[in-house]
């Protein structure tokens, strides 16, 4: 898995010097992501729909802080009440299995909304710089457009987790993503996140997603109605929500 990723990596880097023939376009001559996007169950289904086990880290290029960090992780923490309404980080939650949906806030703005969560990630397309130093959940994330392929780059991200059984990133995480448009009707996003606090190298993976009829907004559910329980502690099960 992460030597296919790799591989595609590859492939989208040398592509962005050549024009892709198969996308839809919108009014300024970019492809068209906008719309409702559906997760392809095909990659990771386990791990992203239901989560890892305690301790499965393999396929990841860990270094040694966050094997050790992985491994002594307590899921319980999940179920702390400063901790039960809190949202997936950046480096996350594309990977989540909720539907998404993309429109332009402004000319500069690419928004993409997430069901359930209800998070709204923004990518400013004209270079602009963090307001501050503040780091948050989604991070600063700026995009540009080269041969219809856009590179999205992320920063200030609050440490979170790559899997949610533990598998950490740190605050200087950088995250650079790839989202290639196929035929208009498939979407498929290739990540590089580079963190050498906890990883050896690289990590890359892809995600992919199917274009859904513009009737699902009827059904999108854009909410996020946490309410923090009390916990008295013990086991929360497998599938580390």
């Amino acid at each position: 898995m992460i030597k296919t990723a790799k591989t595609i990596y590859l492939l989208v880097t040398f592509l962005t010097g050549f024009g892709l023939s198969t996308a839809s376009f919108g009014q300024d001559g970019t492809p068209d992501f906008t719309g409702y996007w559906m997760w392809l169950p095909h990659e990771e289904f386990r791990m992203r729909l239901w989560g890892p086990e305690p301790g499965e880290i393999g396929g990841l290029p860990l270094n040694e802080k966050a094997i050790n960090a992985a491994m002594t992780f307590d899921p319980n923490d999940y179920y702390k009440p400063e901790n039960q309404c809190r949202n997936h980080g950046a480096a996350y939650v594309m990977r989540a299995p909720f539907a998404r949906q993309f429109l332009y806030e402004d000319t500069d703005t690419l928004l993409i909304r997430i069901e359930l969560e209800a998070q709204e990630r923004k990518i400013y397309l004209d270079g602009r710089l963090p307001s501050s130093e503040e780091h948050t959940g989604l991070g600063h994330s700026v995009g540009n457009w080269k041969n219809e392929i856009l590179t999205v780059t992320t920063t200030h991200m609050t440490p979170y987790y790559h899997r949610r059984n533990g598998v950490p990133y740190s605050e200087n995480a950088v995250m650079t993503e790839h989202f290639l448009l196929h035929d208009s009707n498939y979407l498929t996003i290739v990540t590089k996140v580079d963190d050498p606090e906890y990883l050896s190298e690289p990590l890359v993976r892809s995600i992919s997603f199917k274009k859904l009829p513009d009737t699902y907004a009827d059904q999108f559910n854009f909410e996020y109605d946490c309410e923090i329980i009390e916990w008295e502690g013990g086991a929360p099960g497998r599938g580390l929500q």
